[in-house]
């Protein structure tokens, strides 16, 4: 009789063994073997590139909405220290995406800055010079002669013929969707160099 107990003790904790190993090595695959989101396509039709799903869960984590708002007040603070002012904080938001994801994606996405010139080609987009930009173009900040960040035009000054000031709506990182100046950005994201429209407009670059 207790021979029979103790192999039904034994069984019973060798099944609990396999059965929570199941379990976590379930958990541990999901996410990754079942990327729930869904893909982006460019107007072409060729779907852009996402990162990688484990790459994109570390870069979607979830944050308070109060945690994003100090950090990009604390941004702002430092750029106005610089004489660099924003115009206006569009929106907190605890969704997670990039600049690339706001001007592509309808704010539903984090696209790498990495895939901005194959994305702007397959959107149609042509580069332009600044001379000719006008609101609803975009612009490409780069830094050491590569893509840091992207915005769209919102509003372009001309006096007598030339621009005067020019206004940009981008999503600075995991902080805020930010309206600013051209050049009032963290120096993280590069300068202004390059402008880029869907219109056809006689003068292009290149």
């Amino acid at each position: 009789m207790w021979q029979r107990r103790l192999f039904c003790v034994i069984f019973s904790a060798v099944s609990l063994h396999f059965s929570l190993t199941a379990i976590t090595t379930t958990m541990t695959l999901l996410p990754f073997d079942n990327d729930p989101r869904k893909p982006v396509y460019a107007r072409s039709g060729w779907e852009i590139t996402l990162p990688a799903y484990a790459e994109y869960l570390a870069l979607t984590e979830y944050q308070a909405e109060s945690d994003i708002q100090r950090r990009t007040d604390s941004v702002i603070n430092t750029l106005a220290g610089k004489n660099k002012r924003v115009l206006n904080v569009r929106s907190i938001s605890s969704y997670l995406y990039n600049c690339v994801g706001m001007v592509f994606a309808c704010r539903r996405a984090w696209i790498h800055i990495d895939e901005i010139y194959v994305i702007l080609r397959n959107d149609g987009y042509i580069e332009i010079s600044f001379a000719h930009v006008e609101s609803g173009d975009l612009v490409v900040y780069t830094r050491n002669g590569k893509p840091e960040h992207v915005g769209l035009v919102t509003y372009v000054n001309r006096f007598q013929g030339n621009i005067d000031s020019v206004h940009v709506l981008s999503k600075w990182g995991k902080d805020g969707e930010i309206e600013h100046h051209l050049n009032s950005v963290p120096e993280v994201f590069g300068q202004p160099t390059e402008f880029w429209s869907e219109k056809r407009k006689p003068h292009v670059i290149g």
